[in-house]
């Protein structure tokens, strides 16, 4: 039989196929098996990645990236692909708290002050920076929380704080150019701007000018309208520092402070910063000023609607949970506001300036002002008034910590004996608060009155009058 050329190539190259096949069939089943002869599994050998062949030239590697770039980055080594989706997390992350600040809370900023407006809460903060060259802000009153602080309104003899009341809604605008916390109601507009100021001594803005204006949206009825507006200071709170001063007293103690009562100012002097508050308006004598300002222990005057029954001499402390917790309340009692009418009061918090306070004292303002309006360095300092700055309760009672260690061992006794005294679980809370406290005072860490010890040596007293049968 004879073949030609033709056939005779066509059944050298299907030879050849033939061979090839059966030589790749062979090296995989010998791949399948170690050097001893034992099968090996496949399952967990991974399988080679084209994309990381040396042999590709560099135009299909080129062609690759160009064409398959999910496959590629699919090829890439573990560690980077996570420290990526670390990335892109911190990315979002960021990204959502830069939104949620803009939403929420508005930032201004003039001079070295800082002002917060939080339009969920309905509150502000105030910040300063004592040494420009830091530029670190200090909070001039308690931030921890931004609700300690608030305003709130009795209306027809229903009180409503401002923020978290339902029948007003909160927003931030901007009001004669001014950054304004806006709350309103079917029948009021109350509007809380905020005015940088720049008092006497100082070089830029060191406070804000809190203007509140309420507005009878009613064509055809009065409303009785009454301001509160709490302040949760706490720089007085510091060791060794009294709560507050005023240009005539010094505070240490519960007390109220008429707006005709001739003071001034009161401050609430830290060791860094202090925050001055105004009782007379410093730059409009005619203004009305508030009813009272009622200086006591902040949840005393956050715990009650409206107003706190008043003891003169009161601590600063609500035993057991609330020790040395200084505020400022301001209040304005309720007025008549006609239809389409307002009213309009104004607070002043600043840094410390007490010459602003008492601008006849000197003789000629303008000749310390530049053209520009800075204060030259011919500018006079501040001076104080003759007043004890600081005072330590033990320093003023040397008996004050004898008197305390005393309680403290009865404390103790009352404790250790906890069935015979028939103490039940919050009952041994508060002892052990009580023993938490009385420690902190006799190690100076915190001030206590005579009056705070009286308290808590009669709660224990209380307690030492159980019996298991009682």
């Amino acid at each position: 039989m004879r073949f030609s050329g033709r056939a005779l190539n066509l059944t050298a190259v299907f030879l050849i196929l033939i061979i090839f096949f059966s030589c790749e069939s062979f090296k995989n089943y010998i791949n399948k098996f170690s050097d001893d002869g034992t099968p090996v599994s496949t399952e967990n050998v991974p399988k080679k990645s084209k994309s990381r062949s040396n042999k590709k030239t560099v135009n299909e590697t080129v062609e690759s990236n160009e064409i398959e770039q999910p496959p590629v980055r699919e090829t890439n080594t573990q560690q980077p692909r996570r420290n990526t989706q670390q990335q892109t997390q911190q990315q979002t992350q960021q990204q959502a708290v830069r939104t949620s600040v803009t939403r929420n809370v508005t930032e201004s900023s003039d001079g070295l002050v800082r002002l917060l407006l939080n339009e969920k809460t309905g509150s502000f903060s105030l910040y300063y920076i004592p040494d420009p060259q830091t530029r670190n802000y200090v909070s001039l009153f308690s931030n921890k929380n931004p609700r300690t602080s608030f305003l709130s309104l009795s209306v027809n003899k229903k009180i409503h704080r401002l923020g978290r009341s339902n029948s007003f809604t909160t927003r931030v605008e901007r009001h004669n150019g001014d950054p304004a916390l806006i709350f309103e109601s079917d029948s009021l507009l109350v509007i809380q701007s905020f005015t940088p100021i720049k008092t006497i001594s100082a070089n830029s803005a060191n406070g804000v000018m809190i203007s509140v204006i309420i507005e009878n949206k009613l064509s055809n009825e009065e409303l009785s309208v009454g301001v509160k507006m709490l302040i949760d200071t706490d720089l007085g709170e510091e060791k060794g520092l009294n709560p507050f001063v005023t240009d005539a007293r010094i505070l240490n103690n519960e007390i109220q402070i008429t707006g005709i009562s001739g003071e001034r100012y009161w401050v609430s002097k830290g060791n860094w910063v202090s925050l001055m508050g105004s009782i007379k308006n410093p730059e409009n004598p005619n203004a009305t000023p508030p009813d009272y300002i009622h200086f006591a222990n902040w949840k005393r005057l956050n715990d009650v609607p409206w107003e706190l029954r008043y003891y003169e001499g009161r601590s600063f402390s609500n035993l057991p949970f609330s020790i040395n917790d200084s505020a400022v309340c301001y209040f304005y009692e309720p007025v008549s506001i006609a239809g389409g009418l307002s009213v309009n009061y104004s607070i002043y918090l600043t840094t410390e300036d007490q010459q602003w306070y008492f601008p006849e004292n000197i003789s000629n303002n303008t000749q310390y002002y530049s053209s520009n309006n800075n204060v030259s360095n011919s500018a006079p300092q501040t001076t104080y008034l003759n007043v004890q700055t600081t005072n330590t309760y033990q320093e003023q009672n040397p008996t004050s910590a004898y008197h305390a260690s005393q309680i403290l061992h009865k404390t103790e006794t009352i404790g250790n004996n906890a069935v015979t005294y028939n103490l039940l679980d919050s009952d041994r809370e508060t002892l052990a608060r009580m023993q938490e406290i009385l420690d902190q005072f006799i190690a100076g860490e915190i001030n206590l009155t005579e009056q705070d010890l009286s308290e808590i040596e009669r709660v224990i007293n209380s307690y030492g009058t159980r019996t298991a049968g009682n």
